[in-house]
Order: structure tokens, then C-alpha cells, then sequence
């Protein structure tokens, strides 16, 4: 069960109601909470399942600071929406200043609810497509830099050993490796002294990654041993 709603509240017949609508005509999985600790522990389980929380902050036993705040300090990309009563702006900014993403005034419109819980689930999947690509490059980085160690001055030549001038890409890539090697492995250093900025530098480097890795995989794809075809008896005949 991926990114399921879940409902907090202290009034079970309303928290329920809003739950069967959600499953019946917006097609979330859902389920509710009526305690702040147990709301607070099912999101921040490992094995939550648990993608966004509506929370009543008209609740009298809830205590909607604490629950926001305890799960914006570990989780700070998860969706919250907040459900207030009309004319409460005060709580409702409360609860934005402290990280909610959204309130709804109730009564809610389920068609306004389905927009926002849309939006906000769409919000939590960019950031996590945006984390796993910050990763990626600071793999790529790591790799990159790893590999430019000990890199020289002598290898910075626009010459290649075919006796050819290197391609702009190739200068690019040495002129990229001698800063890094310089500026011990520092992309700040080395892009101030290569006179760009650090994204462009970060850019860069990824991109340098991906061809190399292209290169790599082509170059082992062309050595590739191909089956050697044997003709038979009667091919052999027939070619003599």
C-alpha cells in the first residue's frame, strides 16, 4: 500500500466519513488515527506506507503543533493538509508556519480535497526523483574525482598519443581532472579556478560520466567475441 492517506482526528464519525470518500471516489487507500503519538509513529515507520495526512486541527485532544512538527524534523518532505473550521486562519497559518503544505476550510468539497492531495503527493514524488539524482551525481562526482588523482601536467596537452589534436570535449575533461587534482578533490576550488560556477562544474562532471560510461559500454560491446559459423558437410560441398 504506496502513499496512502492518513487521517487524524478525535472525531471518529467525521475522521471515518472522510475516509470512506476518499477510498470510494478519489481511489486512495486511507486509514485514520485519533492519537497524536500513534500518528506521529505510523509515518515515521520504516515500513509506513503512510504518503500524506489530513489533519483536523479542530481536534480538542490533538495536538497538531507536535505532530507537524515531530514529523517535519525527520521527514521534512512529507504532505501534510490541514482541515479547519471556517474563520480559524489563525490555527491554519500555525500549522503552515510549522510546515503544513496546504489547508482546507471544512465543510470540504471532495473534488477540492482530490485537487490538493493530487498536488501535494506530486510535490513528495519530485522531491524524491530529485533526491535520487542528487545522489547519483554526487556518485558520479566521487567516481570522477577518485579517478583524476594523480593526474599531471604533462597529461594536459592538446595533443592525443595518436598525434592528434584532442577533441573539445577531451581538453574539457583534462582541464576538469588537473583542477580537481590541484584542489585536492574540492568542486568549489576547482571551479573558482576554472572560472565557472559550482552547478556548472557539478554539470558538467555528470555529463563527462554518462559519456565516458557510453564510451566503456560501446567499446566492450565492439571487442565482443562473435560466434564463429561452421558450415556443414553439404555447404562444404557445395562451395567446393
Amino acid at each position: 500500500m504506496q502513499n496512502a492517506i492518513l487521517i487524524v482526528g478525535s472525531d471518529n464519525a467525521y475522521c471515518e466519513e472522510i475516509k470512506n470518500a476518499i477510498s470510494e471516489k478519489l481511489r486512495y487507500n486511507a486509514f485514520t488515527s485519533s492519537d497524536a503519538d500513534e500518528a506521529i509513529n505510523l509515518v515515521l515507520a520504516t515500513d509506513s506506507s503512510a504518503g500524506l495526512m489530513l489533519l483536523d486541527i479542530c481536534a480538542p485532544r490533538i495536538d497538531f503543533i507536535k505532530i507537524i512538527r515531530s514529523i517535519k524534523l525527520y521527514r521534512t518532505d512529507f504532505p501534510v493538509i490541514i482541515l479547519t473550521e471556517y474563520g480559524d486562519h489563525a490555527h491554519a497559518t500555525e500549522a503552515i508556519h510549522f510546515g503544513a503544505n496546504d489547508f482546507l476550510t471544512k465543510p470540504i468539497a471532495i473534488e477540492r480535497l482530490g485537487l490538493s492531495i493530487a498536488s501535494a503527493l506530486r510535490i513528495l514524488n519530485l522531491c524524491r526523483t530529485i533526491e535520487k539524482l542528487e545522489q547519483q551525481l554526487m556518485l558520479d562526482r566521487a567516481g570522477f574525482v577518485q579517478s583524476s588523482n594523480n593526474f599531471t601536467v604533462k597529461d594536459v596537452s592538446p595533443i592525443g598519443r595518436d598525434g592528434k589534436v584532442k577533441k573539445l570535449r577531451a581538453l574539457e575533461e583534462d582541464a576538469i581532472r588537473f583542477a580537481l587534482n590541484v584542489c585536492g578533490g574540492s568542486m568549489s576550488k576547482a571551479a573558482r579556478s576554472l572560472g565557472i560556477g559550482r552547478s556548472t562544474l557539478y554539470r558538467k562532471v555528470s555529463e563527462l560520466e554518462r559519456h565516458n560510461r557510453i564510451l566503456d559500454y560501446n567499446n566492450r560491446d565492439s571487442q565482443t567475441t562473435r560466434p564463429i559459423m561452421v558450415r556443414s558437410s553439404s555447404e562444404h560441398s557445395k562451395v567446393g
